[in-house]
């Protein structure tokens, strides 16, 4: 037994050779009802004190008590009381701080255990006996002992009140409880609540936010500057929003306000970025400060504390702090990890061109040696069963899984594992895994949660892929071989006068070679002409065009039937009149812009709306930009057949409308039409009328529309989507 084999060795050999029988008999494997009354009988008996026959080996006591807590088969029965009685005895004895401390430790715990499950049967002597250990006596000189004794005497003498008060007393104490805890659990209910709406409520500022950070550092951005004070607002409401719900008191859970506080750190660590793109030291240390005291293990923060402390030239603070920083960085491990110490590192060198006699606390680790790029040995074509594709990485740095019309942004997750978005089906996602020893990757296509079971793919979404050849390409075709022409004798002819422009049959040293187009004269100085010749011949070096001149292609322009003027409803943030721009063509296709809001619809704010044609859909953005990350969608309606002339144009439209970073919800309250939503018929839209619809002319100041031409074909156009910049680089710099 373990207590046993823990106590120390009595000094009286009688004492001892009891206590090694004891002990032989509770660690044996097979022990009967004889043998464990014969040990208790034995560790009675060393326990004694000397006068009652004993031999006053207090330690048996713990052995005993240790018995009676749990019991032991056969013949030892579980009594806590017996037990608990034991263990103030052992703790009280006067010798008892002789013996190590956990030992003492684990029985003051082990009684405290029992006192509070109201099983003890201690009373008032054992309550005084506690208080005094609480004091000092005893055991009581070991800290830990006296805290738990002093907790077992508040409990003991709780329950010895309870015990004897009136019925009526107990009644309405039982009544105050419960209704305490009933308040105590409606209360959790509240603060858990507010702490959920203030964290939903601040996700979706910051996730505003840092799309319009994204946008306002882009290079050459003229309106970046502006952006950037947008995000700098929108992160300031995200961090009031957390810190009314913090000040509003969440002492009941304390996990949650936590997540309230260090989400609080992150977007106040944001806004410090923002700052400093904007040159605002100042601001940007302020906010720094606040994020590294709502969450010290941001390493971004401290980053950008530092960052402003030296563009301050507050050389003393940037060196603790970057050291703090440098600190806390000890231990961690990965990418993310080293690129963030290499950046500190080389803030630490410039504060030490400032305090050349600055001692830091860490050293500077050594460059490590540069690990093998699997995403190189990714490259080239793959072949699964059913199927083949390519990922290749483009002259702008992004890798692309590639097949057929399938084109998905990889973005990097792990050393072997690369994620992008399947943007064509919102939600959906694509795994690439690499699995370099074998040269295979797999796959795995993982549909979005939300989607329903019943149109959820059934077939296999795993597949395994081998490297395969390149497919052959489509031989050139051969270049027609250069045959010298023989150099015949010039043939005489009267002096003819060439004229620009004059067809003429075309000759090469007097053989004929085609018909052409004069285009340039140029008098040719030929030497070694005979001098017999006759005077009657004209020499040129004659430019002559190709032998049929292909008429070049019409300019692309505005369709007739394109309208004018059209509606777009059913969503406030892009609802109005929409006008169309004379003279401006996107993508061969024309471009539309917001003039009015519709009648009872929010505001039309100061930004421009446009309608316009961008990677196979007819969207809604605010600016026209070929860029999705600058100029994203705000709504778009897909054209997978490509040969819509304007946007009434599209077989039966299906609108989608963002709802965050790459995120979209499809929305069917949106319309287009070209007359007003208030003169539609009785559903409040246009008849459905696309590709037939004719354009709207204007005829003395008002409009007119065609009659619109019924449809025939019931092909619906599928979701064409546009592929944006999903692959991003984790520095200091980025959001989080």
């Amino acid at each position: 037994m373990e207590v046993v084999s823990r106590l120390p060795a009595p000094k009286d050999p009688a004492a001892l050779d009891r206590l090694l029988e004891a002990q032989k008999i509770l660690c044996s494997s097979c022990v009967s009802e004889e043998d464990c009354q014969q040990a208790v009988i034995l560790l009675q008996e060393l326990g004694n004190p000397l006068d009652e026959g004993g031999f006053d080996y207090f330690p048996a006591l713990l052995t005993l008590a240790s018995l009676s807590a749990t019991g032991f088969e056969p013949a030892i029965e579980q009594d806590r009381q017996k037990a608990a009685s034991l263990y103030l005895q052992f703790l009280a004895h006067e010798r008892s701080s002789e013996l190590a401390a956990d030992l003492l430790e684990e029985a003051a715990t082990a009684l405290c255990n029992i006192v509070r499950e109201e099983k003890s049967g201690l009373g008032v002597a054992e309550q005084r006996r506690l208080e005094e250990l609480g004091n000092g006596a005893g055991a009581g000189v070991v800290t830990s002992v006296a805290t738990w004794a002093r907790f077992s005497a508040h409990e003991l003498d709780r329950q010895i009140r309870e015990a004897s008060e009136d019925p009526k007393d107990r009644e309405k104490r039982l009544a105050r409880e419960a209704a305490r805890e009933a308040y105590r659990s409606e209360e959790l209910v509240r603060q858990r609540g507010r702490c959920e709406d203030a964290l939903a409520r601040a996700e979706e500022l910051q996730l505003e936010g840092n799309d319009l950070c994204r946008q306002g550092q882009l290079p050459g951005n003229a309106k970046g500057s502006a952006l950037l004070a947008q995000a700098f607002e929108l992160y300031g409401a995200a961090v009031s929003v957390l810190s009314e719900c913090l000040n509003s008191g969440l002492h009941l859970v304390p996990e949650e306000a936590n997540n309230v506080r260090r989400r609080r750190g992150t977007i106040q660590s944001n806004t410090a970025q923002v700052c400093i793109s904007l040159r605002d030291w100042k601001e940007a240390q302020r906010q720094a400060q606040a994020a590294v005291e709502d969450d010290p293990e941001n390493s971004k923060s401290w980053f950008r504390r530092a960052r402003a402390e030296i563009e301050l030239r507050d050389w003393n603070s940037a060196a603790q702090t970057v050291d703090e920083a440098l600190k806390n960085s000890r231990g961690r491990k990965g990418d993310d990890a080293d690129a963030n110490m290499l950046e500190l590192w080389k803030l630490a060198e410039e504060v030490s061109k400032a305090l050349p006699d600055f001692k830091w606390s860490s050293s500077k680790p050594l460059p490590k040696k540069g690990s093998e790029d699997f995403e190189l040995r990714l490259h080239g074509f793959w072949e699964y069963q059913g199927g083949k594709f390519e990922i290749k990485l483009t002259k702008f740095g992004a890798l692309v899984f590639e097949e057929e019309s399938v084109k998905i942004d990889l973005m990097k997750k792990s050393k072997l594992t690369w994620r992008g978005d399947f943007e064509m089906v919102p939600g959906m996602v694509l795994v690439v895994s690499y699995e370099p020893g074998c040269d295979m990757v797999k796959t795995e296509f993982i549909p979005p949660e939300d989607c329903p079971a019943d149109q959820k793919w059934k077939g296999p979404t795993k597949f395994t892929a081998k490297r395969c050849a390149a497919p052959p390409k489509e031989p050139e075709p051969a270049e027609e071989p250069v045959v010298a022409a023989p150099t015949p004798q010039l043939p005489l002819a009267p002096k003819v006068p060439l004229k620009i422009g004059q067809t003429v049959e075309r000759r090469d040293r007097g053989e004929p070679w085609g018909v052409g187009l004069v285009t340039s004269l140029k008098p040719l100085q030929v030497t070694g002409i005979p001098s017999d010749w006759p005077n009657g011949y004209e020499w040129h070096e004659v430019r002559l065009a190709t032998t049929q001149v292909d008429p070049e292609p019409p300019a692309p322009s505005v369709p007739d039937d394109a309208p004018r003027i059209l509606w777009l409803s059913g969503h406030d943030g892009i609802s109005g009149c929409y006008e169309l721009v004379p003279e401006m063509l996107q993508n061969d296709r024309p471009v539309y812009r917001r003039i009015e809001g519709l009648a009872g619809a929010l505001p039309v704010p100061s930004d421009d709306c446009f309608l316009w044609y961008r990677g196979g859909n007819w969207s809604v953005t605010k600016t026209l930009h070929a860029s999705p990350l600058a100029a994203p969608f705000l709504a778009r309606c897909g054209d997978a057949s490509g040969r819509s002339r304007h946007p009434l144009d599209v077989r039966r439209p299906r609108w989608f409308v963002r709802r965050g970073r790459g995120q979209e919800d499809s929305d069917p309250a949106i319309r287009l039409s070209a007359a007003h939503p208030s003169s539609a018929d009785a559903a409040g839209y246009p008849p459905t009328a696309s590709r037939a619809s004719l354009p709207i002319t204007a005829s003395g100041g008002s409009l007119e529309a065609a009659q619109p031409v019924e449809e025939t074909d019931d092909t619906a156009a599928a979701k064409a989507g546009e592929s944006g910049l999903s692959s991003e680089e984790c520095t200091m710099e980025e959001m989080d």
